[in-house]
């Protein structure tokens, strides 16, 4: 089985924090955010990503969107496009995602497996809510 093969299927999100470079663990989308990743055998992927605790009311009114939609907009990730593994880097490169400014670029992240299900996803320095860090991401293969 090549490397690819290891990443193929879907993934929930276990947990997301930004490791700072003093070390201190920051959960910009609460303790327990909501995500799914999905890679397929032909080279896609999706991710989205949520805060916890979203409220059921909220309704986007493109129109007249409140402060708490525009909130939660910001603890809202999603994109997909094409995948390829090399080394110990899978990247993705977005084709669709509600950031204009990611469109068409990579997205490098460094993976390890634990096991057959587990996966760790880190990223490349980021700055996320004027913290800069590390993302860490650990998904867990739905079965």
């Amino acid at each position: 089985m090549g490397q690819k093969e290891n990443f193929i299927g879907t993934w929930i999100l276990g947990e997301f924090y930004i490791m700072k470079f003093n070390g201190v663990h920051v959960y910009p989308f609460g303790i327990k955010p909501n995500g799914i990743l999905m890679y397929n055998k032909d080279g896609y992927m999706s991710a989205i990503i949520t805060g916890e605790n979203q409220p059921n009311d909220v309704t986007l009114d493109f129109k007249n969107t409140s402060t708490e939609e525009q909130a939660l907009a910001v603890k809202h990730i999603s994109y997909s496009g094409e995948f390829k593994v090399k080394k110990k880097i899978i990247t993705h490169y977005v084709h669709t995602t509600l950031f204009p400014k990611w469109k068409d670029t990579e997205l490098k992240r460094y993976y390890y497996f634990r096991g057959k299900n587990k996966l760790t996803l880190t990223t490349e320095s980021i700055n996320i809510a004027a913290m800069d860090g590390i993302g860490v991401l650990n998904w867990e293969r739905q079965i």
